[in-house]
């Protein structure tokens, strides 16, 4: 009797106005929901189309690669072409899916693409003085952290006595870094230049332009000075808001036995540049003063802002 009456209780109260209405917002908010849920999941076929894109781009573009090797063009070239060649036959749709493989967003340093540049420029790292027992750690690019000296990104690499204690900029653009030694008491500096434009022009840039990296051409000066390789190379980045993360990478682990330039290194990694996010480099002392590095970066994807952006 008692289970009767309180199935008659919940009829009345399911067909009262008030749980009506509260009905249709339950079924509204399912509604949405299975709308949130469906749109997940179309992004979810998305994200797997360009996986199955990838697999299958990937098998057609080194078909490509190895029949231009074998007609007798060099390597990189015939990469090039291919990727040219795969571009021009498949559109963004090979593309959008090469991007998705290279490097995903929460990586700092990504894989190997193994895809031609779009653009290319190229970094030197002088040693002007070599003072300073040490290796001293320079920064690239993270623009909105050069007023402050890169303080809250550069010392978790420095050891405590070493510091930047200045950075100016010369007549022909470069950026020269003072680093100083408070136990030893001596300074040493260290000019960062840029062959295409004057590396001041590119760092300012980089706080509006983003660009993905995904090959550099590390070389040295001294062909005697191979622990240079060793040296440290991060990829750290740090937000307006103190949300920050570092990843190394060792250069000499690329070293190929096959090649022949004992003053260069290949390395294929994805890196992306923006305000916030720099590279750190290791500069050993030398043998002389003057000692410096090259990095010839090649970009495969770069976003710029201009006045053809206006009105779009």
């Amino acid at each position: 009797m008692r289970t009767l009456k309180l199935i008659w209780l919940s009829i009345v109260a399911f067909f009262t106005p008030k749980t009506v209405f509260n009905f249709e917002g339950r079924m509204k908010s399912n509604i949405d929901k299975l709308h949130r849920k469906a749109s997940e999941l179309n992004h979810f076929d998305e994200n797997y189309e360009n996986l199955e894109d990838f697999e299958d781009f990937s098998t057609e573009y080194f078909e490509h690669v190895d029949k231009l090797k074998k007609m007798g063009v060099p390597p990189q070239k015939a990469k090039e072409n291919a990727h040219k060649t795969m571009t021009a036959k498949h559109g963004k749709r090979y593309t959008n899916a090469v991007a998705k493989s290279t490097k995903t967003a929460n990586q700092l340093i990504g894989g190997n693409p193994q895809y031609a540049s779009a653009a290319q420029f190229d970094i030197t790292i002088k040693r002007i003085t070599r003072n300073i027992q040490n290796a001293l750690i320079v920064p690239l690019f993270a623009g909105i952290h050069f007023n402050a000296r890169y303080y809250t990104l550069i010392n978790q690499f420095l050891p405590p006595n070493i510091t930047i204690s200045g950075i100016a900029t010369d007549t022909q653009g470069n950026v020269i870094i003072t680093f100083t030694d408070s136990v030893a008491a001596v300074s040493d500096n260290v000019m960062i230049s840029c062959n295409q434009v004057p590396y001041i022009t590119f760092l300012t840039a980089t706080n509006f332009d983003l660009m993905r990296i995904t090959k550099f051409r590390y070389a040295i000066g001294d062909v005697t000075q191979q622990t240079q390789f060793d040296q440290r190379f991060s990829v750290a980045t740090k937000s307006l808001f103190g949300k920050s993360g570092s990843q190394d990478l060792t250069v000499s682990s690329y070293l190929d036995p096959k090649q022949f330039q004992q003053k260069v290194i290949d390395v294929d990694n994805a890196i992306d540049i923006d305000k916030e996010t720099g590279i750190f480099v290791g500069i050993i002392q030398g043998a002389a003063d003057g000692f410096s590095i090259t990095l010839n970066q090649f970009v495969q994807f770069y976003k710029k802002h201009n006045r053809f952006d206006l009105g779009k």
